[in-house]
């Protein structure tokens, strides 16, 4: 069994994602807890390392200083020690290609379509 686990969520529209969060904290019967930001600047950077995982969409509002590319690129140079827990959620069907497009591999993030699956959120978050 597994001590209190924290993820971190940038979103903007939570309301998307609500119902297979509710479900996963269910799933994880009070040993699982988020912290939601919905931009970049919100993002406590110091604190980055002791999340468990790590969920970003790449569609952030307008006023948002870094999108969700540029919070990803953010922790390939600064926080490598964290990528294997971070992951790319998303709406977005060619999202393969617009990583390629902002330099990142195929591969290189597990990515999760919207609408979200509890269960590979689960099975992400307990494989870290």
């Amino acid at each position: 069994y597994f001590n209190m686990a924290k993820i971190l969520i940038v979103e903007n529209e939570f309301a998307s994602i609500k119902d297979p969060i509710d479900a996963l904290m269910e799933m994880f019967q009070g040993q699982l807890r988020y912290d939601l930001v919905s931009v970049s600047q919100d993002i406590k950077w110091n604190e980055i390392e002791q999340y468990s995982a790590i969920f970003v969409d790449v569609s952030l509002s307008p006023r948002t200083e870094l999108d969700g590319y540029g919070i990803l690129s953010k922790i390939k140079e600064q926080y490598p020690s964290v990528l294997p827990r971070v992951a790319v959620i998303t709406g977005n069907h060619v999202i393969e290609h617009d990583m390629q497009e902002h330099g990142f591999v195929n591969g290189e993030f597990s990515v999760f379509q919207k609408p979200l699956k509890y269960m590979k959120l689960y099975t992400f978050i307990n494989s870290k």
